[in-house]
């Protein structure tokens, strides 16, 4: 059985690191993980979308 930690003691333990970060990385952080940022010359780069869409 796995054990799980509540969401109360994970929201304890991110506020210290939360309240250090300056306004806006997280967003930035989050944005950039989800605009696919592969480099373009990468064999793992996922294939472009077909036109139109």
């Amino acid at each position: 059985m796995r054990s799980y930690y509540p969401c109360e003691q994970i929201r304890a333990a991110e506020a210290p690191l939360l309240a250090a970060l300056p306004e806006g990385t997280l967003m930035r952080r989050a944005s950039y993980g989800s605009h696919g940022w592969w480099p373009r010359n990468s064999t793992h780069a996922p294939a472009p979308l077909p036109a139109g869409r």
